[in-house]
């Protein structure tokens, strides 16, 4: 057999399958019902570009540096965390990392409301429900292990790569479920996202699992 086909024997291409559909199902849901014409890769789409409104604030010298409607608040955080990557910090260190800049991002009782208005949304909601169908966490570690043990075998440059723990893993997909990873706001703020969740069961229906 050729080196491609030795490679791809040792790959675990079900766990690949899984992570893929976890991760692309969500789009290609109904966004209004059903029978309807929205799909939500629209209203990904749409936050997308929110994103890119929101970046464009955080280089614009004009936008306060509180204002919830850029990530000007963080940019210090995320240099911190660009730094830890150049200095090949631990896999952890950088999650642990990016999670506590995304909790100031998403659970500030100030700009909570906006962050949830601009991402997050039904389609979100249902999207954990996709992923925990899939066992994602599950499948990305094995795919992720699968990867880095094929990398130490390509040349000692990779050797002393470090595989994310699946409870690191698990922490950073924590951040997908806003509602539970913004539950404890201090003075008993609202949790919008919370909010969202609960309107969205109102129609269970509303969303089918390919």
């Amino acid at each position: 057999d050729s080196i491609y086909h030795a490679v791809v024997g040792m790959l675990d291409l079900d766990s690949m399958q899984n992570v893929m559909a976890a991760m692309l199902e969500p789009h290609c849901q109904p966004a209004d019902g059903v029978d309807g014409e929205n799909f939500c890769f629209d209203k990904f789409a749409k936050m997308f570009n929110t994103w890119g409104f929101f970046m464009d604030n955080t280089f614009d010298s004009s936008v306060g540096i509180k204002s919830c409607n850029s990530f000007k608040r963080v940019e210090k955080d995320f240099t911190r965390i660009a730094s830890q990557m150049e200095d090949n910090a631990t896999a952890r260190k950088i999650i642990n990392s990016y999670v506590a800049v995304q909790k100031k991002v998403m659970c500030s009782p100030k700009c909570q409301e906006t962050i949830a208005e601009s991402f997050y949304g039904c389609c979100s909601y249902n999207a954990i429900k996709i992923q925990e169908e899939y066992e994602l966490v599950d499948n990305m570690d094995r795919v992720l292990n699968n990867v880095f043990s094929l990398l130490s075998m390509a040349g000692p440059e990779y050797a002393e790569l470090t595989v994310p723990e699946k409870k690191d893993l698990k922490k950073y997909m924590s951040i997908h479920d806003a509602a539970n990873f913004c539950k404890q706001l201090p003075g008993g703020a609202a949790n919008y996202y919370r909010q969202i969740n609960d309107q969205c069961d109102i129609e269970p229906d509303q969303f089918v699992i390919l």
